[in-house]
């Protein structure tokens, strides 16, 4: 059961997906430990995959409380939640 994991890094059909989106949440941890999340939004494009492993986001100006980064600084876990619109004919 050997071998190099490569679970955390993106293939280029997920980089696709993601450069595609023009929102996506974002929650981060607490100082209590619980999730924050919060909303980013921009143009198609707006999130870049930097490399096989890093994202990198156009981060505007919103309520310059900058809770996320102040949790960042505690506990670098994150999770993104993008998803794609569908429609259904009928």
């Amino acid at each position: 059961m050997g071998g190099e994991d490569f679970n955390g890094r993106l293939s280029a059909a997920e980089a696709g997906f993601i450069q595609a989106r023009d929102s996506f949440y974002m929650a981060s941890v607490s100082e209590t430990g619980w999730p924050y999340v919060q909303h980013r939004g921009g143009a198609a494009g707006f999130v870049r995959v930097l490399d096989k492993q890093t994202l990198g986001f156009a981060d505007y100006s919103g309520n310059r409380q900058y809770v996320s980064l102040g949790n960042f600084r505690r506990d670098n876990r994150v999770a993104l939640f993008l998803w794609i619109t569908l429609t259904v004919p009928g």
